[in-house]
């Protein structure tokens, strides 16, 4: 077997690196399974609709898709709360809410 020629402290080397890496994509699958919820409070100032998609441009705080088609308007404030497992795409939209 691999392990009869391993004393009994590379043994426990092993094991123990073993043990971090399955710590470690155990968490990498948690965040892909359960995103954390993340909230998008900007002014808007374009918007483009198609394929299905939101594209939404703001000040200050980037761009974000959003998957579905939203009416948003220009100039205005928004705060977006969606789910996300990529950068600037909002997988899940949870709330889009209109605040001037």
């Amino acid at each position: 077997m691999v392990f009869d020629g391993l004393d009994s402290r590379e043994k426990t080397v092993f094991f123990a690196s073993l043990f971090l890496v399955a710590i470690v994509f155990g968490a990498s699958i948690l965040q892909y399974l359960n995103p954390p919820v993340q909230v998008l409070e900007a002014k808007v100032f374009d918007v483009y609709v198609g394929d299905g998609n939101t594209f939404i441009l703001t000040y200050g705080e980037g761009k974000l898709r959003l998957i579905g088609e939203y009416e948003i308007e220009l100039d205005a404030i928004y705060r977006i709360t969606y789910q996300s497992t990529a950068r600037n795409v909002a997988n899940v939209v949870l709330s889009v809410e209109k605040l001037s």
